[in-house]
């Protein structure tokens, strides 16, 4: 019964939980097992009443956890619940200051799929300001700050579809990573794009 039980992964993070109530870990788990197993979403309110117990209470639990925010920004954009600001502050607060996990240099591609690729979830202030907040943190790696501005020139050029401000976040994050050829490489792509753009024709 019980080898069975643990080989659910949903009911596997619940039992988890309930052992472990005050683990951050677990916590988040049973959220991210919840949502992924299609609870939660705008006519299941008791699941959505669980994901957001869960993943506020991983971030409770943990000051350096910025998963568990940016789950609760991801959860209520697909299942059309309101964003509370709170979540997007702590989030930013914690991108800018905190240390990061192995897990969390790969924030970005995170923030790429729940965030840029939904490009209706945020404001464009509320996505700058998140991805510029990585990218100041004097706790991570310059590749990994370069790579928050990276994200926020591509969030620029597809979404807002302003390639001066894709540019400059481009610039400031090949200042911080100066031997990465393919970001040099596309920079100077970007500004001959510009440069023709903004040149008159002469016919």
């Amino acid at each position: 019964m019980r080898t069975n039980q643990w080989s659910d992964t949903l009911v596997g993070s619940q039992l988890e939980v309930m052992h472990h109530p005050l683990s951050s870990r677990a916590n988040y788990s049973t959220a991210r097992e919840l949502f992924i197993a299609g609870h939660g979403n705008a006519n299941d309110p008791i699941g959505g009443q669980m994901i957001h117990y869960h993943f506020n209470k991983a971030a409770e639990l943990d000051p350096n956890d910025k998963m568990s925010y940016l789950g609760l920004v991801y959860w209520a954009c697909t299942s059309n619940r309101p964003i509370k600001q709170e979540w997007i502050n702590k989030l930013e607060g914690r991108l800018k200051l905190r240390q990061f996990s192995l897990n969390d240099l790969n924030l970005t591609r995170y923030l790429q799929k729940s965030i840029i690729d939904r490009p209706g979830c945020l404001s464009r202030q509320q996505t700058t300001a998140l991805l510029k907040a990585g990218s100041v943190n004097e706790k991570i790696p310059l590749s990994a700050r370069s790579a928050f501005l990276h994200s926020a020139a591509d969030y620029e050029l597809l979404v807002s579809k302003d390639i001066s401000s894709s540019i400059r976040f481009l610039r400031q994050a090949a200042a911080l990573s100066p031997r990465n050829s393919s970001l040099q490489k596309k920079l100077r792509n970007f500004e001959t794009v510009e440069q023709r753009l903004t040149t008159p024709s002469t016919r």
